[in-house]
């Protein structure tokens, strides 16, 4: 029982605090008074700590600037990513097995491209239209998904669902199409052969 215990919490929490430590070192280097040396050791709290940093943070960098043009760009950016990311990985799931293994093994072959690979020639793309002031370029790559990984991690929860679910919902569908368009006739031929009743019944 204690190795359980150990294994599911205690070992974690140590890594977490392995990977914790430098925003732990960050967060007491920013309570330091202005102008004083930095330690020789390791001095996680600080003799005097005080948080005149932060207040003067906005009179050095335009620190509200920064996160309204953040928050623009993930309230733009984070839905158009999963939506095409979405939509890419369920087509690449409704692919036959072959040409599917070929859009996975496409998709992973450009995710080994490097980032920094295509970002000369994109920023080349962005100064010839004009948009490297501006908001284009943050947004324009949640366009395409952002990146192929969010692709193959659609492509492998769709790839869950089994062929069955699958057929059921075009089947599905296309009897709610059949009944949509039986509706629209109805609407349509509706009145009319309403009309033509009392003359056929008459005749």
């Amino acid at each position: 029982m204690w190795r359980s215990v150990v294994g599911r919490h205690l070992v974690p929490a140590l890594v977490g605090l392995v990977f914790a430590a430098p925003l732990l070192f960050m967060v007491a280097g920013s309570l330091r008074p202005p102008g004083e040396a930095p330690p020789l050791g390791l001095d996680l709290v600080p003799g005097e700590p005080t948080l005149v940093n932060y207040w003067r943070l906005p009179e050095v960098v335009p620190l509200l600037g920064y996160l309204a043009n953040s928050a623009l760009v993930a309230a733009v950016a984070v839905p158009l990513t999963v939506l095409v990311g979405s939509w890419a990985g369920f087509g690449i799931r409704l692919l036959q097995p072959r040409a599917r293994r070929v859009a996975v093994l496409a998709s992973v072959a450009v995710l080994l491209v490097p980032v920094t690979a295509v970002w000369g020639s994109r920023f080349e793309v962005f100064r010839l239209l004009g948009g490297t002031d501006g908001y284009l370029p943050l947004i324009a790559p949640a366009l395409a998904g952002t990146t192929p990984f969010y692709v193959l991690i659609y492509v492998w929860s769709f790839g869950q669902v089994r062929d069955s679910q699958l057929e059921a919902a075009r089947l599905d569908v296309k009897a709610q199409a059949t009944c949509q368009q039986g509706s629209r006739m109805l609407v349509t031929v509706g009145p009319a052969g309403t009309d033509a009743v009392p003359e056929v019944g008459a005749g």
